[in-house]
């Protein structure tokens, strides 16, 4: 959490030495990230509960997600029982993922950004959409995800992502095979043929 500094001191004593002290550098941004993280991996005063489609509990607090969503906001204004219970068709991992990222946490996007984007959508969190669609977008191509990416830059309207897509099935069709091609909507192979253009 904490990065140590090396500070010099003069004391200027009798025998005119320097002292190196070590001490701590703070970190504001991390040091509230772990805060709010710690708040989330606990159940003592969590005042909202998502039952997920497999079985499981994720807990987390109305006043973080009320500040990341008018869908949220919505929810919370309408039902006054505490806690909330919101029952979502998501995994116990997508629901939590999803937390984290509502409590500061980025790194817990990659691999799950199609799902993370759904739950997004669902519950109006537009900053995750749009992180998790940059991630797509920074994302390196081959022909055994590029299928699944470019449904979702069609789907969401993501004109960048859309065009690397359509490039690289353009440059890689013969590797990428008919079978995986023809499975694509009307729209991302009509952009495709008229990117031959």
């Amino acid at each position: 959490m904490y990065k140590t500094a090396i500070l010099t001191v003069d004391f200027n004593d009798k025998n005119d030495e320097t002292i190196f002290v070590g001490i701590p550098e703070f970190r504001p941004l991390e040091t509230m990230t772990s805060i709010l993280y710690g708040a989330l991996t606990t159940k003592e005063f969590a005042d909202v509960i998502f039952l997920t489609n497999d079985s499981q509990k994720v807990y987390a607090n109305q006043c973080i997600l009320y500040s990341q969503s008018n869908i949220f906001k919505a929810l919370f204004d309408e039902k006054l029982e505490i806690p909330t219970e919101i029952e979502v068709n998501f995994s116990q991992d997508i629901v939590f993922r999803a937390m984290k990222f509502c409590y500061g946490k980025i790194d817990i996007i990659e691999n799950c950004e199609g799902e993370l984007i759904n739950f997004a959508d669902k519950f109006g969190i537009k900053v995750l959409k749009k992180v998790c669609l940059k991630f797509l977008e920074l994302r390196i191509l081959d022909c055994e995800n590029v299928c699944d990416i470019v449904k979702l830059a069609f789907q969401h309207d993501y004109n960048v992502l859309k065009e690397k897509c359509v490039a690289f099935l353009r440059e890689n069709k013969n590797k990428i095979g008919d079978e995986k091609i023809s499975k694509l909507s009307i729209d991302i192979l009509v952009s495709t043929i008229m990117s031959f253009n």
